[in-house]
């Protein structure tokens, strides 16, 4: 990691990392930029409760693209059961 990620990451978890990177894509206007983002840092996240926090809506806009994070919200379901 580098520049902002990298300093991120030293003050937040890794997947708060991830999430304010995500939501940087998303305000730049790249929701699949995010949504990749994210379901790569679940995919490689050990099981537990990383990115229960996903449908931070305000933040990530998931509810207005659905088919964008049908994958990621999957993948959230997944992990969850």
């Amino acid at each position: 990691m580098s520049g902002e990620a990298g300093r991120a990451a030293g003050t937040l978890s890794s997947m708060e990392a991830v999430f304010a990177a995500a939501a940087r894509d998303v305000a730049r206007g790249s929701h699949e930029a995010a949504a990749h983002r994210v379901g790569e840092a679940l995919t490689a996240a050990p099981p537990g409760n990383a990115g229960w926090l996903l449908p931070l809506d305000p933040l990530l806009h998931v509810a207005s693209h659905p088919d964008t994070w049908a994958g990621v919200l999957r993948l959230l379901r997944a992990r969850a059961a």
